[in-house]
């Protein structure tokens, strides 16, 4: 049925279902049945909307650059059969940035969360530097890391603040670095701000 809505859904027909908060549904689900859903599952999956490859996410980029430009009420965007924000995803998961990714997909993420439109030839620049700290980024956390401080706090005093965290880890050479991320969610910020951390070791041989 999840596969069948929004399949309809995506040439125009209007299935009379409700899936604009899919993840959710996801949860549900898993926490009835017991049963897992796929990371790749069909609009449900984790990972279903998630370009690693430089070459999905150069061509997501200009398939969303285009879209924007032609503004057209009809999404037609390489490798998204659906808008993500139809189904309760957004488009920050979307392009993964890893040693894979090629120029289109930092200059997306660059695009897209800082506002920040490199030239051409920079983003080819910059890319090799993305790719080399992602590789050096994923042997380093192979290795054991220990967190020695983890403090956050809340960005304002209403309920949908987003959250400010914290995280100081060792590198092998006993020297603490930071990371630090916000997000509303909490965990998601926590996450991010020690994935930082551990960058900066990678970056520094620690």
């Amino acid at each position: 049925l999840v596969t069948l809505a929004p399949n309809l859904f995506a040439t125009g027909i209007d299935p009379g279902l409700d899936f604009s908060d899919l993840p959710g549904v996801a949860r549900v689900a898993e926490e009835t049945t017991r049963m897992p859903v796929h990371p790749r599952h069909p609009y449900a999956g984790e990972l279903v909307f998630t370009a690693f490859s430089g070459s999905h996410q150069d061509a997501i980029r200009k398939g969303l650059a285009d879209l924007e430009e032609r503004g057209s009420d009809r999404f037609e965007v390489p490798y998204l059969p659906v808008d993500p924000v139809d189904v309760g995803r957004a488009f920050e998961p979307v392009i993964r940035v890893n040693s894979q990714s090629g120029k289109g997909g930092v200059a997306f993420v660059l695009e897209r969360e800082y506002g920040i439109a490199l030239p051409r030839l920079l983003q080819i620049e910059f890319a090799r530097v993305v790719q080399e700290l992602a590789d050096a980024l994923s042997r380093h956390l192979r290795r054991p890391v220990r967190v020695v401080d983890y403090h956050e706090h809340a960005l304002g005093r209403d309920s949908d603040a987003a959250a400010l965290v914290y995280v100081r880890v060792l590198g092998r050479d006993g020297v603490g670095r930071f990371g630090v991320a916000r997000d509303r969610n909490p965990t998601l910020a926590g996450l991010r701000a020690l994935v930082a951390a551990v960058g900066r070791c990678a970056a520094e041989g620690a």
